[in-house]
C-alpha cells in the first residue's frame, strides 16, 4: 500500500521531502525524535493524522482518501506496535 500511494513522492529525491520508510525506521530505531508512527497509538501519529485528514498536517496522498479498509490496516498495524 505505501509503494503504491506514498512511495510515488516519498522517496529518496522524491518531491515529498523524505523517505517515508528511512524516516519511520529512524525513528523505531531511536536515531530521530520525529514520531510518524508512535507503536501503539495511531491518534497520537502524524502518519495516521495524515491519512485520515485529522491533524494540523495536509491530508495525504494528495491523490485522494485511501480506502477505508487501507486507512483500516494502517491504523491496525501501528496500535499493535508497527512493527515490520
Amino acid at each position: 500500500m505505501f509503494a503504491d500511494h506514498c512511495d510515488v513522492c516519498h522517496h529518496v529525491g522524491g518531491s515529498g521531502g523524505f523517505d517515508l520508510h528511512d524516516a519511520i525506521l529512524a525513528e523505531m530505531d531511536g536515531e530521530v525524535d520525529e514520531y510518524y508512527v508512535l507503536a501503539g497509538n495511531a491518534d497520537g501519529s502524524a502518519l495516521w493524522q495524515v491519512l485520515t485528514n485529522s491533524g494540523a498536517l495536509s491530508a495525504m496522498p494528495p491523490t485522494g482518501q485511501l480506502e477505508p479498509e487501507q486507512i483500516s490496516h494502517v491504523e491496525d498495524w501501528i496500535n499493535s506496535g508497527a512493527s515490520e
